[in-house]
């Protein structure tokens, strides 16, 4: 299910962050999958070489689902000595597909971005997106059109949890007679099973 915006709101991004300024590559996803292979994470996939599928590793990495990004993020925080962001009743979530993951906002680990995140770093100069696609933490919800701060999503799926999670991307449109590309932000709900070759994800400390 695909969104497009109509409608602007406020929101307040009250805590200072860091976005990658480009997504996870292939490459990334290797190191830190073959360390994980190791070290508790059993089940993070191959994953693929951008949409394409290219030879060589500085495609960013699809094919990986929402359960994957999170303990991939897990697993990078863990190899680089932070503390892990994302438990599953209170155990640094590892394995397996688990929709009550919870995201401890004071943790110095690895994360994916809020939609809210998103938002705000595509509006002020991060790198579009080489895919259409990108993964967020948030359950999909309403927008709440009155101001908010640090907006995180619903805590719990309001509908079937099967297709809930936010992903964010760019699609565009060329104008006929003078050639020229405008961008459009997308909004999309995936379920978060969903490994897709046009779905990926950058990360945020």
């Amino acid at each position: 299910r695909v969104y497009k915006f109509h409608q602007y709101h406020k929101v307040t991004i009250s805590r200072a962050f860091y976005m990658a300024a480009t997504d996870v590559t292939k490459t990334q996803w290797d190191t830190v999958r073959n360390w994980g292979l190791n070290n508790g994470y059993p089940d993070l996939p191959v994953g693929r070489n951008g949409y394409e599928g290219n030879v060589g590793g500085t495609n960013p990495v699809t094919e990986v689902s929402w359960y994957d990004a999170v303990k991939w993020c897990n697993a990078r925080s863990e190899q680089g000595g932070r503390m892990p962001v994302y438990t599953v009743s209170g155990s640094i979530y590892r394995t397996g597909k688990k929709d009550e993951v919870v995201c401890d906002w004071n943790a110095n680990g690895y994360r994916l971005p809020t939609e809210a995140e998103w938002e705000y770093a595509h509006e002020f100069g991060t790198t579009t997106s080489y895919y259409r696609y990108a993964w967020c933490w948030d359950w999909i919800g309403f927008y709440d059109f009155s101001p908010v701060t640090d907006p995180k999503g619903p805590d719990v799926p309001l509908f079937d949890s099967s297709w809930q999670r936010a992903a964010r991307g760019f699609d565009s449109l060329q104008h006929w007679a003078t050639f020229s590309t405008r961008w459009w932000r997308f909004r999309a709900a995936f379920a978060p099973s969903v490994a897709d070759r046009a779905i990926g994800f950058r990360l945020v400390l």
